[in-house]
């Protein structure tokens, strides 16, 4: 599924049952599939430590897993108010803008959730959206700049994309340098968060099931 969907799936994977033996981390699964074992169901978690046995657990149950700890304490030094931006942005191939190349991404929108205290019961939303044919890297840096402030973590899912965008901005835009350094050093990224102390059977990776 990496870095493309690959066409055959249907017919390679096809007759397998929804979860299966194969769904198990660092190829655990790959003995048991020689042996003519396919149903993950069929396994017996005491055989495995760690992500592989929540994994069977988590599917013979059909019960999500969750580790309220694991998740406060992966949240620790997140500070308030949180931002939770995400980006959108275009790669053509033949450059629309000076000192651009092919397939780099142009940043020309995002949206930022603000959750100011962790009593908020609400959240202020901020947006920006380049509607018109002219470049727009340098106004979507200034909006970006004054959505999400100089105090806070930024939620952003993840996150290496989002940094890379903001790197490239700087370079392009040298007089924002700083300032996006500054917020990329306050980027969070909730993925490891939720991948590593949360599971459920129905959770799917690259189109094909997965338990984390």
């Amino acid at each position: 599924s990496a870095p493309y969907e690959c066409p055959f799936i249907e017919k390679c994977w096809k007759g397998f049952p929804k979860h299966s033996v194969l769904d198990l981390t660092r190829s655990a699964g790959w003995p048991y599939f020689d042996k003519g074992i396919v149903r993950l169901s069929d396994l017996d978690s005491k055989d495995f430590n760690g992500v592989n046995r929540r994994i069977v657990e988590v599917v013979k149950s059909g019960k999500r897993f969750i580790d309220a700890g694991g998740i406060t304490t992966a949240m620790k030094d997140w500070q308030y108010p949180l931002y939770f931006l995400d980006f959108e942005s275009i790669n053509p191939a033949i450059p629309r803008f000076d000192g651009t190349k092919p397939y780099e991404q142009i940043p020309f929108q995002f949206s930022c959730h603000i959750l100011k205290t962790a009593k908020s019961k609400t959240t202020e939303h901020l947006e920006f959206l380049h509607d018109t044919s002219a470049d727009p890297r340098e106004v979507f840096v200034k909006k970006l700049l004054a959505a999400v402030g100089t105090k806070g973590s930024i939620v952003s899912y993840n996150k290496s994309f989002e940094a890379k965008v903001m790197e490239k901005c700087g370079l392009w835009f040298p007089k924002y340098e700083k300032k996006l350094k500054a917020v990329i050093d306050r980027l969070v990224d909730p993925m490891p968060v939720v991948s590593k102390n949360v599971g459920y059977s129905d959770f799917f990776v690259g189109g094909i099931a997965s338990v984390v």
